[in-house]
């Protein structure tokens, strides 16, 4: 494609004009392969393991665990579809961009997904009635924003709406996923360790120390992915660059926090595989929690069951304690090479 004077023709990602200032110096075709090729390898593979964990979890498809992996995968086959586009250099916007949004938008699902069954989890322990009828509006607003997320897309491609408006829905969407698995993630480890002293010893005490052990470290490697996320959107508003060199580190750093932040289930939540472990026969809110921990299960009528079972044994025991509880520009100005995350 011939470049009008003054200009010079540069494909790398939509995001950015295929044509920039020839200010930016020469066009490093080599840098804008190896980030295509990078950004595939990465995205590819996420996608691979995804699907090779939904296999082996085909038989718990209505887990919260199963869900979210699922919603991941897509996430990642979206964005290795759009890598692909960029391999072919297409220059209609509509397309990429779509695929680019609704994949950040399938990331958030996924983890909003996690939240709404520690909600469960919590009210099926939790028997105080501020947590009875908190946690049920907050697992009600969850679903409600991730909905949202998607209507804010579609707004989002019907009107193309600014780059800096994008960046801020996903910098918004980042930051309040961080404080969710910050609260709840907390809100776990303090359930955990107020019930521990039923049973402190056994086989289910310690596999419910080890999920949620590793309910801790999600939440804390989540909440770290979501901030980085957050502040990159931010500042790649307005921390323009100036040269094709930058545009390239604007380009890896962007695309690397939302790979850092969709790996995060891939590294802490190994998959279960078909000989699952069965909760055993014990009532006691240890096996409740051994149970729910393992089966991640997000259905409100479960919850409601596992909970009223649970109070049903504890009255029946004699003095037992009752415990309390980002952006696309992709508006292309091919006169300004405007971009978005």
């Amino acid at each position: 494609m011939i470049a009008p004077e003054g200009w010079v023709y540069c494909y790398c990602d939509p995001v950015f004009s295929v044509f920039l200032p020839d200010s930016f110096g020469t066009c490093p075709v080599g840098g804008c392969r190896a980030f295509q090729s990078i950004t595939f390898i990465l995205f590819f593979a996420m996608f691979a393991e995804g699907c090779r964990r939904l296999w082996i979890q085909r038989e718990h498809y209505k887990t919260a665990i199963y869900i979210s992996n699922s919603l991941l995968t897509f996430a990642n086959l979206t964005q290795s579809i759009r890598t692909i586009l960029l391999f072919a250099e297409v220059v209609e916007i509509y397309g990429p961009t779509t695929l680019f949004l609704f994949g950040i938008g399938f990331y958030f699902s996924a983890y909003l997904w996690i939240l709404v069954s520690w909600c469960d989890i919590i009210l099926s322990v939790n028997f105080s009635k501020t947590a009875q009828k908190v946690f049920p509006i907050v697992r009600w607003a969850i679903i409600f924003l991730t909905i949202m997320h998607f209507v804010g897309w579609i707004i989002a491609i019907k009107i193309w709406w600014p780059y800096q408006a994008t960046n801020a829905w996903i910098a918004s969407y980042g930051f309040g996923t961080s404080l969710g698995f910050l609260f709840l993630g907390f809100f776990i480890w303090r359930e955990y360790k107020s019930v521990s002293s039923i049973a402190a010893h056994g086989d289910n005490a310690e596999k419910t120390y080890r999920k949620v052990k590793k309910v801790t470290r999600l939440s804390a490697y989540v909440v770290a992915a979501a901030l980085l996320m957050t502040a990159v959107s931010f500042g790649s508003s307005y921390i323009m660059p100036k040269n094709f060199s930058g545009m390239l580190a604007w380009l890896f750093i962007t695309r690397g926090t939302f790979i850092i932040f969709s790996s995060s289930t891939l590294i802490f939540l190994i998959p279960q595989s078909k000989k699952m472990n069965q909760s055993t026969s014990s009532s006691n809110k240890s096996s409740q929690w051994s149970d729910k921990m393992n089966k991640m299960e997000f259905h409100s009528n479960d919850a409601s069951a596992a909970a009223n079972h649970d109070l049903e044994e504890s009255v029946g025991q004699t003095q037992q304690p009752t415990n309390k509880i980002v952006g696309i520009s992709a508006n292309q100005d091919n006169n300004t090479g405007s971009s978005q995350v």
